[in-house]
């Protein structure tokens, strides 16, 4: 084989196999930095749900030591106007200063209202509650609380949790609260009636809506992040993309409706398992890839937890954008520098070849000239 063709050849194989261990690289690299991408996604959903958890750990106790303000283990008069008045005033003061409750109350075991706040966070007056006692004596929650069904068993004193449901004390469509209550007790330890926190959920919501700005600044803004109960309902389904709306709107054709364990999400399926980790699948409705950071509640210090689990679902063409524009640089300048290369050997090829096959050719004549005189010379 020529020199002029051994050359090029050699330089292409010895280019192609640093090129294909820098493809090889970039390809493990690509790996890691999708590994990395998962896990960052898994740590969100775990401190979410432990955000989440803490929250509701306070709402927790909330219940049980707002009823000191009452004064005593006995019950009030609360024909009294004046006892009446001071009640309510604490009432409006803890809704004034938390921001976070939309009613509380004090009920009897029959379902007499004895105290409920008369203004709103804002410290506007509010209009009378719609619900009456019959309504109260037949929902779930008020015979939970009668009942001493707690989170914790073995303290039926401990707070009972109820909820996100809509319409609780009122017919208010668009509300959708929680209920975290506790019995009222006296001196004897006998129930004479209940103190009730009525938790606007929008409370959780927000918190999940400063996780969605926190991924979205970092280029995640397909993010969707979902909370699911126990069960795999979905309690919050935040997708401002989705929706098309900046602001969070609850579509209760999803919320409370909508079971993504019934429709087969891996991850919400994992999640309700009690596990935290992520995984990649199709999304049950927009039918696009995902991957799906998820974590299960484990409570928080003696709140022992609802049961909840935090998806955070991002489609993987947003999620490993920097991956996967690694491994397509690496191939654009792998064919830049395998051409430069070919040109680079083909060109340097013909310099030094080219003055070798001259130099050759100048030998092989003289070689040829010395052999017709050597011929000469023995004919003569």
């Amino acid at each position: 084989m020529r020199f002029s063709i051994k050359l090029p050849i050699i330089f292409l194989v010895f280019g192609t196999s640093l090129l294909l261990g820098e493809l090889f690289l970039s390809w493990q690299g690509k790996n890691a930095i999708q590994s990395t991408t998962s896990n960052n996604v898994q740590r969100e959903a775990s401190l979410l749900v432990r955000l989440i958890d803490r929250n509701l750990f306070e709402r927790y106790h909330d219940a049980q030591a707002f009823t000191l303000s009452l004064g005593s283990r006995e019950r009030p008069n609360f024909n009294d106007a004046q006892v009446s008045d001071r009640i309510v005033k604490n009432l409006n003061a803890f809704v004034n200063n938390y921001k976070v409750y939309r009613r509380i109350a004090v009920i009897d075991l029959n379902g007499n209202v004895l105290a409920i706040n008369s203004t709103n966070m804002l410290g506007k007056p509010l209009p009378n509650i719609e619900a009456t006692k019959v309504d109260f004596l037949k929902t779930q929650w008020f015979n939970g609380i009668l009942a001493g069904q707690t989170l914790n068993p073995h303290r039926i004193e401990s707070t009972y949790v109820y909820g996100p449901t809509q319409g609780l004390f009122e017919s208010n469509t668009d509300s959708y609260d929680m209920i975290f209550g506790v019995r009222l007790l006296d001196e004897q330890g006998e129930p004479w009636g209940m103190w009730v926190n009525i938790v606007d959920f929008s409370m959780v919501e927000n918190i999940v809506g400063e996780t969605y700005a926190l991924l979205s600044s970092r280029g995640m803004e397909n993010t969707e992040i979902t909370l699911i109960d126990e069960g795999g309902k979905i309690l919050i389904d935040y997708d401002p993309i989705g929706q098309q709306s900046a602001k969070y709107k609850r579509n209760f054709d999803v919320v409370g409706v909508l079971n993504l364990v019934d429709a087969g999400l891996v991850s919400a399926r994992l999640a309700v398992s009690g596990l935290t980790g992520s995984s990649i699948s199709e999304h049950t409705r927009k039918k696009v890839e995902q991957i799906s950071g998820f974590s299960h509640s484990q409570g928080a210090y003696d709140f022992p937890g609802l049961g909840w689990s935090v998806l955070i679902r991002i489609p993987t063409d947003e999620a490993f954008a920097a991956s996967n524009q690694l491994v397509r640089e690496s191939a654009y300048l792998a064919g830049l520098l395998l051409v430069a290369i070919a040109l680079f050997s083909f060109y340097l090829s013909r310099k030094i070849a080219g003055p070798l096959t001259s130099l050759s050719k100048a030998v092989n004549g003289l070689a040829s000239g010395r052999s017709r005189d050597s011929h000469s010379r023995t004919q003569i």
